[in-house]
């Protein structure tokens, strides 16, 4: 799931620690948020889990996000910046 030579790994073992727990395949998975050329924010869900990921440009903003549309009870959230 890197963009980069196997031999790089060793460069991201919190990245790698993460990856490791993430689900192969998903029950649902939901478009948050997108703006061609800028960023995409999509949540995927697993079970109970859900797993929200965004990738941009690089240009520095803020972004506002609804959690309508997850079928969750009780949410936890944890936020980590993998970068």
């Amino acid at each position: 799931m890197l963009c980069d030579a196997p031999t790089a790994n060793g460069y991201y073992p919190k990245i790698l620690s993460f990856l490791h727990k993430v689900p192969e395949t998903w029950d649902e998975t939901v478009p948050f948020a997108g703006k061609m050329d800028e960023y995409v924010v999509i949540a995927r869900r697993k079970g109970q889990d859900c797993y929200i990921g965004g990738l941009s440009n690089f240009v520095k903003g803020r972004l506002k996000l609804t959690f309508r549309g997850l079928k969750a009870e009780h949410m936890r959230l944890k936020l980590s910046k993998m970068v």
